[in-house]
């Protein structure tokens, strides 16, 4: 052997480096042929699989990573590029298939993605996998029924995967929470946290109760009772807290003086970090006032300084645009200055409590946080007059514009509920704004419920919860 490789002039160690550079070329043009044809493919399924579509089009996904995995095995095994460029033809007819179909499909399928999800977030797969397994076979079914077309059809199997994934989640909410939520309570009661923080373990007790029963009442709530057991369990936490307090007064580790000085501190760094100067002296009424206001001052500093942004890059597109037309550019940047000054003297009317006024480009909202209804309702209350009035003159300071009335409400109710009482109460304040404003065209004002779906704070606090029921009235100058 050696003879004949010598015989044609090639050494033991050209064969061998021959051989090598053969094998790192078949490398590369694998690499290049993956990364040609397969890449392309798998792009495109982790797209759908991203946007959920593997849940939503099911059998076309299936189809389409069925066949891109076969021409992956085909490729590493050396057959036929025919062969391979085949099965991803069957691949890409698929993923076309699903991409047709996805839209339709996050429309009828939506509230069965959110029942789906609601069980997920506490773990009702992992709980009662079961159970699990046997909605997702019936949602698979509306799914699959749904790529075939027959809608009316998925909505009654897709009904049907909503109830069971609601069972899952209210079951899951049982154990996750309410069980540990009340032997927290228990555990304290046994070493009597109940003796010095009576009312703290007393609360804990009675948000259990509201929670295990808003559970029976409405089944379709889960957000309520997820809610109120967690504040239970702050609460009986809470409790162990005050009563280490108070435990260590009665042992005369720490004095009541003590205990005052200490919860003082906070109020001063928090102040320190705001620049303020804050007075301790009669209690933490006045200091929590001012350190909300000036955490207000900063926030309306910012605002501003967002709109004199959105205003200067206004400008510097005006000049780019129309620095051959001087009159005209005047005149717009004249308009915009006229427009500030308006939308300043509005800001000036509402007190803070009334209403949160903003602006975006042209467009002015403003956040009603003044007008409250009764639970529930969606009658104007006569103490809310003296702000509509202000909305009133609010609304004549840009004659002929446009008027949206956006209705919002926090999560706690049905999801369905929600969305009929935020409509109801945008149409209440519509309703009146007409009555008192001869001048308005009914046209032009509209009045939109969007429920649950638009927060601007958590809806896991009280706090959150007041945030979000709101009106929003925004004005759109012609």
């Amino acid at each position: 052997m050696i003879n004949e490789q010598k015989r044609h002039g090639m050494s033991a160690a050209a064969v061998f480096l021959s051989a090598m550079f053969i094998s790192v070329a078949g490398w590369a043009a694998d690499a290049a042929i993956q990364s040609t044809l397969l890449d392309p493919v798998l792009k495109r399924l982790n797209a759908a699989a991203t946007a959920r579509m593997n849940v939503m089009v099911p059998d076309s996904y299936d189809r389409a990573e069925k066949y891109y995995q076969r021409a992956k095995e085909k490729l590493e095994k050396g057959k036929t590029l025919k062969s391979v460029e085949d099965d991803l033809a069957e691949a890409t007819e698929a993923l076309a298939s699903l991409e047709s179909k996805a839209a339709q499909a996050e429309l009828t399928l939506k509230k069965g993605m959110v029942a789906r999800d609601d069980a997920l977030a506490v773990k009702g797969n992992e709980i009662n996998p079961k159970a699990w397994n046997k909605a997702e076979s019936q949602f698979r079914r509306a799914a699959s029924v749904l790529e075939r077309g027959n809608i009316k059809s998925a909505e009654s199997r897709l009904g049907e995967a909503i109830e069971l994934y609601r069972a899952i989640e209210l079951a899951a909410i049982k154990t996750n929470y309410l069980a540990d939520t009340a032997r927290l309570i228990e555990s304290a009661k046994d070493d009597r946290v109940d003796r010095y923080a009576p009312k703290t373990v007393s609360k804990a007790e009675q948000l259990l109760a509201e929670a295990s029963s808003s559970l029976s009442t409405d089944r379709y709530d889960s957000d309520r009772p997820r809610s109120l057991a967690r504040d239970a369990d702050y609460e009986a936490r809470h409790a162990r807290y005050i009563a280490q307090q108070a435990e260590a007064i009665d042992d005369d580790d720490k004095t009541v003086e003590d205990l005052l000085l200490e919860w003082e501190q906070p109020f001063r760094r928090m102040a320190g970090e705001l620049d303020i100067v804050i007075d301790q002296s009669n209690g933490y009424a006045k200091p929590t006032e001012d350190i909300l206001t000036a955490i207000q001052y900063l926030k309306d500093e910012i605002r501003d300084l967002g709109l004199q942004l959105s205003d200067k890059d206004q400008q510097i597109v005006l000049l780019q645009g129309k620095a051959a037309e001087g009159a005209d550019l005047a005149e717009q940047i004249k308009r915009q200055d006229e427009r500030r000054a308006r939308f300043a003297n509005i800001e000036q009317m509402f007190a803070p409590g009334e209403a949160r006024v903003s602006r975006q480009g042209d467009n002015i909202t403003l956040r009603l946080i003044g007008l409250s209804f009764d639970s529930g309702k969606a009658v104007i209350n006569s103490d809310a007059f003296p702000l509509l009035s202000k909305v009133q003159q609010a609304i004549a300071i840009f004659p002929q514009s446009a008027i949206d009335i956006e209705g919002h409400t926090d999560s706690f109710g049905g999801d369905d509920a929600n969305l009929v009482l935020s409509q109801e109460r945008a149409e209440s304040v519509r309703a009146y704004l007409l009555a008192n404003m001869r001048e308005l065209n009914p046209a032009s004002v509209n009045a939109y419920g969007y429920g649950e779906g638009k927060p601007i704070a958590n809806n896991e606090s009280q706090e959150g919860r007041a945030r979000n029921r709101r009106i929003d009235l925004v004005i759109k100058p012609n």
